[in-house]
């Protein structure tokens, strides 16, 4: 008896301190995406589309808030209450879901768009579509809440940054200084465009 349970115990040890390296489900290794980028993109725009689930929340709020559509009574201490009452302020953290969440769509959006070359088949060059697309309407939407109208001055008045893939530095992050409207709004378009062009696969819903 004595035997049968020393024999189980060094079984259970060897399996339990077996060396291997697992990565959570939403994560993969830098070098099997390096190695066939092509070959996994489904996962890479899921990460794209993930970062929307964040970001749609407060981006219909920031609008819908404002406007004449929605009426809370009395008051709240959400962040969401400053959209309510005009009053937003810079550490707004629901402003920064909508703002990181954006930026981080563009950055894997743009990486991918620079890993994978076009023309490799219809599918492949369905999904860089896909990319171009999301990138270009982050741009626009990001520019609509933080920059003025585009009738009022677009060459003068400031939108958002242009960062198209994932800074070097991401610890100690330095991001370009903001374009003008124009600008912005003319790399949403071509990115748009862009989209139009190589989207071609109905992927439904």
């Amino acid at each position: 008896m004595k035997k049968s349970i020393l024999a189980l115990m060094l079984g259970a040890t060897l399996f339990g301190s077996c060396d291997i390296e697992r990565f959570p489900t939403y994560n993969m290794a830098d070098e099997q995406i390096k190695n066939d980028p092509a070959g996994n993109l489904d996962a890479l725009l899921n990460g794209i589309y993930a970062q929307l689930k964040s970001w749609s929340d407060p981006m219909h709020r920031c609008g819908e808030y404002a406007g004449d559509n929605i009426v809370i009574r009395g008051s709240s201490t959400d962040a969401f209450f400053e959209f309510i009452s005009y009053s937003r302020t810079p550490n707004n953290y629901r402003l920064q879901s909508f703002w990181d969440s954006g930026y981080k769509a563009i950055a894997q959006a743009s990486n991918i768009i620079q890993m994978v070359s076009e023309g490799q088949g219809t599918e492949v060059d369905n999904a860089l579509g896909e990319c171009y697309y999301v990138r270009g309407m982050m741009y626009f939407y990001l520019c609509r809440a933080y920059g003025r109208p585009y009738y009022q001055a677009p060459t003068k008045n400031l939108g958002v940054p242009l960062v198209n893939g994932t800074p070097d530095n991401i610890l100690d992050l330095q991001l370009d200084d903001r374009a003008t409207v124009e600008k912005t709004y003319e790399q949403a378009i071509n990115d748009l465009k862009k989209a139009e062009q190589l989207l071609s696969v109905n992927r439904g819903p």
